[in-house]
């Protein structure tokens, strides 16, 4: 059986969030003992933790998540590091030889800053021509680790 590893950032009050993003919020509704049931209310936005961007977040009439097939989201994934970088650029991806993976996960210097607090302007992002480099070699879906690839 194939081991699964959950990237996910817990979702918790006062997480970190993209400037100009409403905060996390969960409030308590009902408590055991004062009803049969716990129940909480949640406030968050698309961009809470971790999440997927769809084509519609970028792009107009593009899919959305619910239009995503879950097989692209479920399965193998290529785990990369490429720290100590400003940007992921097309040539460092070239290097990697990824054609025959479906999901690649670029795991940078911005590895477990999530779970910190204030939203780090220098992060590590994605140049537009490495982002056009995976869409030519297949891939179908690319993990980040921090709020935004940019």
């Amino acid at each position: 059986m194939p081991r699964i590893h959950d990237v996910t950032v817990p979702l918790t009050p006062g997480m970190l969030a993209y400037p100009g993003d409403p905060p996390f919020q969960l409030e308590p509704v009902q408590r055991l003992g004062e009803a049969p049931y716990n129940l909480s209310r949640m406030v968050l936005t698309t961009h809470a933790g971790t999440h997927v961007d769809a084509p519609a977040h970028f792009l107009a009439g593009g899919a959305t998540v619910d239009q995503l097939p879950l097989e692209i989201l479920l399965g193998k994934a290529r785990v990369v590091e490429l720290l100590a970088r400003e940007r992921v650029e097309r040539a460092d991806l070239e290097a990697l030889d990824l054609r025959d993976d479906l999901r690649v996960l670029l795991k940078t210097r911005m590895s477990g800053q999530m779970l910190k607090a204030g939203y780090q302007e220098d992060h590590v992002y994605l140049s537009e021509d490495a982002a056009h480099y995976l869409a030519q070699a297949g891939i179908k879906l690319v993990g980040f680790d921090y709020l935004s690839i940019d």
